[in-house]
């Protein structure tokens, strides 16, 4: 049976490694890495308040899942 600990290493090991495959693997995740970086900075240059960033921030997020769940089914 395993333990809760257990099944956190595995799920942890699952994400890293789909994470690495995925980097390694797909020019698109490291575009969009960079163009969301670039968008950070921009969000950042122009002093958006805190509600706007984390806006920007989950739109950067569902782009990025939405490329590794596209890898993985891939």
């Amino acid at each position: 049976m395993k333990t809760e600990k257990d099944l956190l290493k595995s799920l942890t090991n699952a994400v890293v490694g789909l994470g690495v495959y995925a980097v390694r693997s797909r020019r698109n995740l490291i575009v969009e890495s960079t163009v969301g970086l670039v968008v950070l900075g921009g969000a950042w240059a122009l002093r958006f308040d805190a509600v706007r960033v984390g806006l920007v921030i989950l739109a950067i997020a569902l782009v990025m899942g939405l490329e590794m769940l596209n890898t993985a089914l891939e």
